[in-house]
């Protein structure tokens, strides 16, 4: 999923942890319960920092606070090698886009802990330019 993502594939995964965690019927209530139980118990995340309302992502109605996902971005980096790597930066991202949204988080993968995250709302997209000017900045 982090490498060649789906978003098809993250909505049946939203929908079999529910049914894992909760149960039958495979129903997109319990996978979203299951969700904002982890974000809120594990996380520590505030019901204000997030609205989750399906799990493909597709949706405007989704959102998250910058500071929020990088709560997430914490919590994954033992994983973060599952991420793949930006070509001129070298950092390891995940992309997020819709119409007049573009977004990047990740890591600069360096001796110390850099977590990133980007979101722009607005026409053009220069995610990766300023994904470069935090490079120059940080490393």
């Amino acid at each position: 999923m982090m490498l060649y993502s789906s978003n098809y594939m993250a909505n049946q995964l939203l929908l079999a942890v529910g049914l894992e965690k909760i149960g039958e019927p495979a129903t997109l209530e319990n996978g979203l319960h299951c969700l904002r139980t982890f974000l809120s118990n594990e996380l520590k995340l505030k019901a204000s920092e997030f609205v989750v309302v399906e799990g493909s992502g597709l949706s405007r109605q989704n959102r998250i606070t910058p500071q929020a996902l990088l709560t997430v971005l914490q919590a994954f980096y033992p994983h973060r090698h599952l991420l793949p790597q930006e070509e001129i930066t070298g950092a390891l991202v995940k992309t997020g886009t819709l119409r007049d949204v573009y977004s990047l988080a990740g890591y600069f993968d360096t001796e110390r802990r850099l977590c990133f995250v980007i979101i722009l709302n607005q026409k053009n997209n220069y995610r990766n330019k300023i994904l470069g000017l935090l490079q120059n900045e940080f490393q």
